[in-house]
């Protein structure tokens, strides 16, 4: 009854396709320029890039999931050139709401890779080099996506964690550091390596950890000055 009524939750959730997913076959084709992979030709390229958004797309899922367990309905889906973003109608509520939700994504990945990783070892599917490199795939993205940067899961995961031992705005403040910090440290890397893809991605993840960290501080600010014109006892408008 419940797999039933979440399956049908689920088929609600409106799934968007940004435009920016239009630039990903230049991608592809300029990872391939640079020896980043192996093309294998026109097939395998279409099948490759299907189960990469499948796989980001179920990512997504997983976080509806865990948030519709804790009574958050997810608004929409949306995939786009780096990943994807399930947005909630509400911001968890809680530390331990906000890790589950954070740690759900990355925990499907990890899945897809252990189901695939099993079975090409026990005979089930051929040892096709595809099923590897979507096992590496998920592993890669689950990895990724636990890097200590918003507006990525590591980074919810940080503050959520924080949350139990301070307040939300001192976890949003501590984990936002963090994630400039480690962003500054790969864009760094990137440069003493050669690889400016990673360090243009560093540099946008270190500002959405600074966005995020001035956004909350700006609300928690309003809403402080809301508390101080309103006077207390004061009748509120229905």
């Amino acid at each position: 009854m419940f797999i039933s009524a979440l399956a049908t939750r689920l088929r609600r959730i409106p799934v968007r396709f940004h435009w920016s997913l239009a630039l990903f076959p230049l991608l592809l084709l300029g990872l391939d320029a640079i020896g980043a992979r192996d093309a294998r030709g026109p097939g395998h390229e279409m099948i490759y890039a299907a189960f990469i958004f499948a796989s980001i797309l179920l990512h997504e899922l997983g976080h509806a999931v865990a948030a519709h367990s804790v009574g958050i309905r997810t608004r929409e889906v949306t995939l786009h050139l780096v990943g994807g973003h399930a947005r909630l109608e509400r911001h968890p509520g809680s530390g331990r709401e906000e890790l589950l939700i954070a740690l759900a994504g990355p925990a499907v990945n990890v899945a897809i890779a252990v189901v695939l990783l099993g079975l090409r070892f026990t005979g089930a599917i051929p040892a096709s080099s595809l099923a590897n490199e979507l096992a590496i795939l998920n592993l890669a993205l689950a990895l990724f996506n636990m890097l200590p940067l918003f507006p990525l899961d590591g980074g919810r995961a940080l503050r959520a964690v924080l949350s139990f031992v301070m307040s939300h705005a001192g976890a949003t403040t501590v984990a936002a550091s963090c994630g400039v910090v480690a962003g500054a440290l790969m864009i760094l890397l990137s440069m003493e390596y050669g690889a400016p893809v990673v360090g243009l991605v560093a540099f946008f993840l270190a500002f959405g950890s600074y966005v995020e960290g001035k956004a909350v501080m700006q609300a928690l600010a309003m809403a402080e000055a809301r508390e101080k014109r309103s006077p207390v006892g004061a009748p509120r408008r229905a």
